[in-house]
């Protein structure tokens, strides 16, 4: 089991997987996972995830039990299982610094 306990950031240019109970997080930290160009995979019960999921060239694909405390931004999303989203007004303090994200149309 991966435990993160600060807040920041993890960040690759082709894609993530993230595979059973190997994610836990602080409740109180942010932890997001950014591809720049590939996909971000979730399988099992991972999280709760603290933060962000973003994969604007690709796609997020959530399989199990999962529970995100923050945003979702992809390409596509695809949610196989039960997947519980709470976007709550809390700024997402864990992306990188020095770009921009923005929704466009």
């Amino acid at each position: 089991t991966t435990t993160i306990g600060s807040t920041g950031a993890l960040m690759a240019k082709g894609s993530i997987t993230i595979n059973g109970n190997t994610y836990t997080a602080d409740g109180s930290q942010q932890m997001s996972l950014y591809s720049t160009n590939g996909d971000i995979t979730l399988n099992g019960a991972a999280g709760p995830i603290q933060g962000a999921i973003y994969a604007p060239n690709g796609t997020v694909i959530l399989n199990g039990i999962l529970t995100v405390n923050g945003s979702i931004i992809a390409k596509e999303i695809v949610m196989n299982g039960i997947t519980v989203v709470n976007r709550r007004n809390n700024p997402i303090t864990s992306l990188p610094v020095g770009g921009s994200i923005r929704l466009v149309k």
